[in-house]
């Protein structure tokens, strides 16, 4: 019984931990399609990085800013693990699509 009831709560853990993933890359992709993009703001990063690439070649910032991050995350694979870096490249997943939306 306490098997199952543990079970549970990490389950419940797990859930927890991906929506509010999701609500900080819906607020992250906010942020940068409606104040930094269409003002010209380039912050430090690969998604300042993006938004001036973005003026170049007119690929979407939330694109540009997912093939920027791959050489990334592939370092965090190697160096981390699957484990760790699935909840980044589901942050990652979720910011591309919410910026490009």
């Amino acid at each position: 019984m306490q098997k199952m009831k543990n079970g549970k709560q990490l389950v419940k853990k797990k859930i927890r931990k991906y929506v509010l993933l999701t609500v900080a890359a819906f607020f992250y992709a906010i942020a940068i399609s409606l104040f930094l993009d269409p003002n010209d703001i380039a912050p430090g990063g690969i998604t300042g990085v993006a938004i001036l690439i973005n003026r170049f070649t007119n690929v979407p910032t939330g694109t540009l800013n997912l093939i920027l991050n791959i050489p990334i995350v592939l370092l965090g694979l190697w160096k981390f693990g699957f484990t760790f870096i699935f909840s980044t490249m589901y942050a990652l997943g979720a910011n591309t699509i919410l910026t490009n939306y």
